[in-house]
């Protein structure tokens, strides 16, 4: 296995700078995190920003991690002034150093490679999926809330889009940009979400 401490993509080829950068890490259903992991978020980020999310429903994690609920029920953004990426990390995605090549991408949405269930996932080259990505503060500003979800076909038994491939296409509609780069390690495991 490539050791995740050891940095070989120049930190000065990042788009992202570490003081201005929030990690969520999704660690659904018993808060662990994998050792790999954490040698990689302390090698390249520290812990200053990094948040542990433990919520069964995968869209419900990614939505809570970046908003509030307000008053009146309604979803604004809740992420610190000084944040202008945001990183989101499954457990059952271990990064290691070819995984940062995501982190040169200048594109608004940034996506590091893993296996997926979808043969075709990565195919397009805009192409995304959440489990280790990096997404632009603006975006989550332009889109409106909620950001991430399912679509259902209208009689509902039918999945169109997972919340990965619905949220891009509404990105990439109001005129962002999104890429893949590197490569990282899913290790899925029946308490997981599963791998989309």
């Amino acid at each position: 296995m490539i050791h995740p401490a050891t940095i070989t993509v120049p930190r000065d080829t990042w788009t992202v700078t570490p003081e201005e950068t929030a990690i969520y890490y999704f660690a659904w259903p018993d808060g662990s995190m994998r050792t790999e992991t954490v040698s990689w978020i302390n090698a390249r980020f520290g812990w200053s920003n990094v948040q542990q999310i433990v919520k069964r429903d995968v869209c419900c994690a990614r939505n809570s991690a970046v908003c509030a609920k307000t008053p009146g029920f309604v979803s604004v953004l809740q992420l610190p002034p000084h944040i202008t990426n945001v990183i989101f990390m499954d457990r059952d995605v271990v990064p290691t150093e070819a995984s940062d090549y995501f982190l040169t991408l200048d594109t608004d949405i940034a996506g590091c490679r893993y296996r997926t269930q979808n043969e075709f996932g990565w195919a397009a080259p805009w192409a995304i999926h959440l489990g280790l990505c990096r997404i632009k503060r603006k975006v989550f500003e332009t889109l409106p809330a909620p950001w991430f979800q399912f679509r259902y076909s209208r009689t509902g038994a039918d999945t169109e889009l997972c919340e990965c491939a619905n949220f891009v296409e509404a990105a990439r509609a109001r005129g962002f940009t999104s890429a893949h780069a590197g490569h990282a390690i899913h290790e899925p495991s029946n308490s997981s979400w599963g791998s989309h």
